[in-house]
């Protein structure tokens, strides 16, 4: 049985070129058009697979530059495509983002790593100074940069030619938005006592992988190295506790401060009895005129 192609992450722009008169029926011009932008060449099978269905779906009058021609409109809609037809605001920022050298690799990376398109804009434009929106961005990512369209092994099979891209894009794929914030040198805020846990996990798990290896020299190395490391992490990992309650100890001894000099006496403040419940008589204010006459 014969594997089936990679998907591209640049497919609803390849549904775009496809359904473009001036180069709808040739795979050339339109693997030529996605390589000459950037991407990686999409397989020739994969285009073979894509073409049928959309060709299957398109009206028999098919005019997609015709806003009034409903059936089209309603096609490109539903082939997710109709924005690249009839740009918007979102849609022709994009497209600037493609010929943006200095921002699209970062786009790109922090796209990989799942981050929010919003909050992809605030570092990219905080480092180059650009204006970009969440909505570019969101709109590149449907467009160009579709991570979401591809499994693992889809960007292994796309990326075979390219080994330090594909190295790059399996490394954030696995650990996730902070490995694309980490390769593209953003500063980030990092617990040590998780990355020492995180560290000790992935010690541990190798050497049960070479604990269940046949006795050998290199099994022995192994299992020597790793025990002198998982001592080592044990170690600061228990320096981590002993900050940790040190801390709280700190925190103990602060104690709220109280004034400890009692209230004065009310019959201090008031020596002649003028206070409610004293039992002296108290002088009246005299009622004003107007109350004294409405009474009678």
């Amino acid at each position: 049985m014969t594997a089936s192609p990679a998907r591209h992450p640049s497919e609803n722009f390849i549904k775009f070129l496809m359904t473009a008169p001036s180069v709808a029926n040739d795979d050339t011009v339109i693997i030529s058009t996605v390589v000459q932008l950037g991407y990686p060449a999409p397989d020739p099978a994969y285009l073979k697979e894509l073409r049928p269905d959309l060709e299957a779906q398109q009206p028999v009058y098919f005019q997609p530059q015709n806003r009034y021609h409903r059936e089209s409109q309603k096609y490109l809609k539903a082939q997710n495509i109709w924005s690249l037809h009839h740009p918007d605001r979102a849609t022709r920022e994009a497209n600037t983002i493609v010929t943006n050298l200095r921002a699209r690799p970062l786009i790109e990376n922090l796209l990989l790593g799942r981050m929010d398109p919003k909050d992809i804009a605030k570092r990219v434009n905080a480092r180059l100074g650009e204006f970009f929106t969440g909505d570019g961005i969101e709109a590149y990512g449907h467009y160009y940069w579709n991570v979401a369209l591809l499994r693992v092994e889809d960007w292994e099979k796309l990326l075979k030619d390219y080994d330090y891209q594909r190295e790059n894009t399996m490394s954030i794929l696995q650990v996730g938005p902070s490995m694309a914030l980490h390769k593209l040198g953003f500063q980030q805020s990092l617990e040590s006592k998780t990355i020492l846990k995180e560290m000790m996990e992935g010690v541990y798990f190798d050497f049960r992988e070479w604990k269940a290896q046949p006795r050998s020299e290199s099994r022995t190395r192994a299992i020597t190295s790793l025990a002198k490391a998982a001592t080592v992490l044990d170690i600061q990992l228990s320096q981590a506790d002993s900050a940790l309650k040190e801390s709280l100890k700190a925190f103990e001894a602060f104690r709220m401060r109280t004034n400890e000099q009692k209230p004065k006496d009310v019959r201090e403040i008031a020596p002649a009895g003028e206070f409610t419940g004293s039992g002296a008589k108290l002088l009246e204010a005299p009622i004003p005129v107007e109350k004294e006459e409405a009474k009678k």
